[in-house]
């Protein structure tokens, strides 16, 4: 460093690894006067000892923190934290960072043959660890080396998941249709049921509307079957409609999905079986041409995006960039008084928290974007299983919003 003409630093453990070189850097004068002070201010030398000033030149290559390796998506981890403010639960149970650690902590407890510790960690990461993380990947928006720590448990689910359960989601893949009907007419009676009331409602299944000639493809997604609070599809085909665009829905479009449910829980059969099944019809659709797909949920857009990967003619888009790309300025519009928006983890990772923003402003004089948003952690049905973990994500958020009075609430 110092003979390319670089400068010491000391930040993150590296006052240790740079002790040596203090003299070269500054000088005997110097070093001797920082010595001196040292000596002055702490003449036990009990204060932050060996670090920045040492004697011993040797210090850089003596008690070197060494990682055990777990899995490569997180070996790269330095532990520097800067993952933990943007985590959704790290009000609840662990961040991002203490995953992590918790992980080198059982394979060291393991290597040391110390079962009760590596036990006691494995019970503990269950809930803290495994069940309580999002998955929502914005852990690695903040981390200086792109660390989702996300897929680490994700991939830790799959090692942990029970077969039957494995089964069962590779067989709702297979019959992804009927699943969605199901899960959606039976959230439609427990609505009904006093009590039960208070978890969304059933939507309708997703039907096919295929054309030619089309702009874009339409893929919306089945939490619109799953859960009927809203009907995103719908507008998104109305707006299109109004700007004379030609939208097709792909015949089957039910039995579709971009894999999001099974990737998150770590079902790799399941995500498999929908992945080629996706692939397979969205590549007979377009016949091997450029096409826009277009989809109307952030988390589902993201999911497609990767699910689709190998397809490079098959570009995935998600409603908000389209809509404000494509739509908005063939739109004549009235504008509302304000609206309280929340940006998603998905329009974080996906980069279209501008598009996001830009018409939220296109439909109301006032923007109101909470200074404590962030993921809201129901991470498709996470939030209906441990609804203390969306709870914990946005009550911040959610006192913000409470304390004024906007037309309307966005995501």
């Amino acid at each position: 460093v110092l003979s390319h003409g670089g400068t010491l630093k000391a930040e993150h453990g590296t006052g240790r690894m740079m002790a040596p070189f203090v003299r070269r850097q500054y000088g005997n004068e110097l070093y001797e006067v920082m010595w001196a002070l040292k000596r002055l201010i702490d003449p036990a030398g009990i204060l932050n000892p060996g670090i920045i000033l040492s004697e011993n030149l040797e210090t850089h290559h003596e008690n070197l923190k060494v990682f055990p390796k777990i899995q490569k998506v997180a070996d790269n981890c330095v532990e520097c934290g800067y993952c933990e403010p943007i985590c959704p639960s790290k009000d609840l149970t662990l961040t991002p960072r203490k995953r992590i650690v918790l992980q080198r902590e059982l394979v060291l407890a393991k290597a040391a043959g110390n079962t009760s510790l590596a036990k006691e960690i494995e019970r503990e990461f269950a809930y803290d660890g495994a069940d309580t993380c999002a998955v929502d990947g914005m852990c690695a928006t903040t981390c200086p080396v792109s660390i989702n720590t996300g897929s680490l448990v994700s991939e830790l689910r799959a090692q942990s998941a029970s077969p039957i359960f494995k089964s069962a989601w590779k067989l709702a893949a297979q019959n992804w249709s009927l699943f969605t009907l199901a899960a959606g007419t039976a959230l439609k009676i427990a609505n009904l049921i006093p009590g039960l009331n208070k978890y969304p409602t059933g939507g309708s299944i997703r039907k096919g509307a295929p054309i030619n000639d089309f702009d874009a493809i339409f893929f919306p997604s089945c939490t619109g079957t799953l859960f009927g609070t809203s009907d995103s599809a719908g507008a998104f085909m109305a707006l299109a409609k109004r700007a004379g665009l030609r939208i097709s829905i792909p015949a089957g479009i039910d039995s579709l999905c971009c894999g999001t449910p099974w990737k998150s829980k770590g079902y790799a059969s399941g995500y498999e079986v929908m992945s080629k099944t996706v692939t397979d019809a969205l590549v007979k659709v377009t016949k091997g041409e450029q096409v826009t797909i277009v989809t109307d949920a952030a988390s589902c857009s993201s999911g497609l995006a990767e699910l689709l990967a190998s397809q490079p003619h098959l570009r995935v888009v998600d409603s908000i960039q389209y809509v404000e790309e494509n739509i908005l300025p063939k739109l004549s519009i009235t504008k509302v008084r304000s609206v309280a928006l929340h940006p998603t983890c998905s329009t974080t990772s996906m980069g279209v928290n501008g598009s996001l923003t830009n018409l939220a402003k296109a439909i109301a004089d006032e923007v109101f974007i909470p200074e404590n948003w962030g993921c809201c952690a129901f991470a498709g049905d996470r939030g209906l299983t441990f609804p203390e973990l969306t709870a914990s994500a946005t009550q911040e958020q959610a006192n913000e919003i409470k304390a004024r009075e906007d037309s309307f609430h966005i995501s």
